[in-house]
């Protein structure tokens, strides 16, 4: 630890198991410093919870995940932080292997020297192989070679926490039984699966749902009093094997329907997550980013969500971490202790990373006081980072 750096004593707050357990919560918390300094921040009226983790995040403040640059993820790890995020996985769309390639040694090499706010901690492969593109770019869906994952396996070992497979694609079950023996978490997600094929997938090994709801999942039909259902959406949430991150958001699962899926999974199954983009922190309007293939296209930023402006296809995420943590509590009438959950614990555990002393200071109305990372504080509410 550099000499000067505030360093935080989180035994004030007692943490157990990723919750605040009494002792934390309301009151003061202590701030030293390594010169020796002492200093102390009021946090009446406030939350200490754990910080906040972003398991599924494509970007932030202009700056897509793809963007492999210092100064991108240096900005994009400043905003997290003042959103009360302390950590946060690569999110990687279907993509070129060689660009795969090149994002996971970038990860690699960012995660040794460090970021000045939120913690980069992995790297999230949203596919190639799926099924159904969503905001995607379809013609980059593809089952990868065996040859293609074995150097992938070697540049990502310990590297890619999470990859989304479509179960139902042409050699998917025996990706999902590769990637458990890599220790990598196989999810599924952009997937028109039957209920069968989903299950077959759990029997290798599937863990995770990749953003339940916003899958192409299949509707529930009511025929003549009967209800119907074709695709893998009730065994995806009667599956108790699975776990599953929602977009907490309210546009791409409504409120009501959050707090269904919610309730069906348990607290304990639940990820709240934001599907972030570089659109993040941007105002309303229209605004051009590249693909993975180079190509720009037109995007449209209206009402809290991103929209491709030549189809009206619904994509990215505004939300940030401090929405979705009271979001979650609005929505599925959860306590702040469940909530943090959603938001903290639970993205570690999926993601199968220890849990940290990282915590944030939220205030009831949801603002971010303070955050601290690692034993420093990257944000603090009124400073400029």
């Amino acid at each position: 630890m550099e000499e000067g750096v505030n360093v935080v004593s989180t035994a004030v707050l007692s943490l157990v198991g990723g919750e605040l357990a009494a002792g934390g919560g309301m009151g003061q918390v202590d701030i030293r410093l390594r010169a020796g300094e002492g200093e102390t921040i009021d946090c009446a009226g406030a939350w200490i919870v754990p910080g906040f983790m972003e398991l599924h995040c494509h970007g932030a403040a202009g700056h897509r995940t793809l963007d492999l640059s210092d100064g991108a993820y240096r900005t994009m790890s400043e905003f997290l932080a003042s959103r009360g995020t302390t950590s946060f996985l690569m999110a990687i769309p279907a993509c070129g292997f060689g660009k795969m390639l090149e994002c996971v040694d970038f990860a690699a090499g960012m995660m040794s020297k460090g970021l000045p706010g939120a913690r980069l901690d992995g790297v999230y492969l949203e596919g190639p192989c799926l099924k159904n593109a969503g905001g995607m770019t379809p013609e980059l869906l593809r089952v990868p070679t065996s040859k293609e994952l074995d150097e992938l396996f070697e540049h990502g070992h310990g590297i890619i926490k999470i990859m989304t497979v479509a179960p139902e694609m042409p050699g998917a079950p025996e990706l999902v039984e590769r990637l458990c023996a890599q220790g990598v978490v196989p999810a599924a997600g952009h997937t028109s699966a039957s209920a069968a094929e989903l299950r077959e997938a759990a029997r290798r090994g599937l863990r995770h749902v990749t953003h339940l709801g916003n899958n192409g999942e299949g509707d529930i039909r009511c025929v003549k009093g009967c209800y119907q259902h074709d695709g893998p959406l009730l065994e995806m949430l009667g599956n108790d094997q699975l776990t599953a991150e929602i977009i907490a958001d309210g546009v791409h699962v409504a409120p009501g329907m959050f707090k269904v899926f919610c309730r069906a999974k348990g607290v304990d199954n639940c990820v709240a997550i934001t599907d972030g983009c570089a659109a993040s922190g941007l105002e309303d309007g229209n605004y051009f980013f590249p693909n993975p293939l180079g190509r720009m296209e037109e995007f449209t930023v209206r009402g809290g969500a991103l929209y491709i402006a030549s189809t009206g296809q619904l994509t990215g995420s505004l939300l940030t971490m401090d929405k979705a943590f009271m979001n979650v509590q609005r929505f599925a009438g959860l306590t702040p202790a469940e909530a943090a959950r959603l938001c903290a614990s639970n993205p570690r555990r999926v993601a199968g990373l220890e849990a940290k002393g990282d915590f944030v200071v939220i205030s009831k109305e949801g603002i971010v006081k303070l955050t601290v990372v690692d034993g420093r504080i990257v944000y603090r509410l009124g400073e400029t980072p």
